[in-house]
């Protein structure tokens, strides 16, 4: 829907192509080969600083996700409640891992709380269902989309993240390097489309 708004922005007709998720994962190299032989631009990317390759450029960001501390506990409001006993899933690497490690390396053995890291939210998530964990830190997009598709993850809420911060990270879209003129005219699109509330009320729906 955001791709739809940005094309109507600037007169242009959108062709879509949609890319399986575990084949972006898999290697990011192989995005290249994507946009070469079928788009020039791709949505749904994280704005990770120095990040991508040279031979990417990126959008601004058209919206802003969090990484949320999820839990299937009901007496569980935010990560304080947690006792130091029970152990947390992260997904490995992320800013908001390296912020959790950070904040743990800071307290006492006997305060910290158990971490396991897994290689992608969904991963994390799975150890939440099964009892493996009792708090996962995962990408909320990618907690939206199992609610949405899977009953079993209907239970699953959202905690305050205290004493940590909320760790957040704008989304944005992935164009080849010498792409400098549309990612401009893309980046003006954008702009518009948030100052005049349709990417907000894209979200909201």
């Amino acid at each position: 829907a955001i791709a739809d708004a940005v094309a109507q922005g600037l007169l242009l007709e959108p062709r879509r192509y949609v890319v399986e998720s575990d084949f972006v994962l898999e290697d990011i190299t192989k995005i290249y080969q994507i946009m070469l032989e079928h788009c020039d631009m791709h949505m749904g990317f994280k704005l990770i600083p120095e990040g991508y390759s040279d031979w990417i450029t990126v959008t601004r960001a058209y919206y802003e996700a969090e990484y949320a501390f999820v839990t299937a506990d009901p007496d569980i409001h935010a990560l304080a409640d947690l006792a130091p006993s029970r152990p947390i899933g992260a997904t490995m690497g992320t800013s908001a891992h390296i912020r959790l490690v950070s904040y743990l390396t800071a307290l006492p053995v006997a305060k910290r709380w158990p971490t396991y890291p897994y290689g992608s939210s969904d991963l994390a998530l799975q150890s939440l269902l099964n009892g493996t964990v009792d708090v996962a830190v995962v990408w909320a997009p990618s907690l939206w989309a199992k609610q949405r598709e899977d009953p079993a993850y209907a239970n699953l809420h959202v905690i305050d993240s205290n004493p940590l911060p909320p760790t957040t990270m704008g989304v944005g879209a992935l164009m080849l390097g010498d792409e400098t003129f549309l990612r401009n005219a893309v980046g003006e699109a954008i702009t518009a489309l948030i100052e005049d509330g349709t990417i907000q009320s894209i979200l909201e729906e």
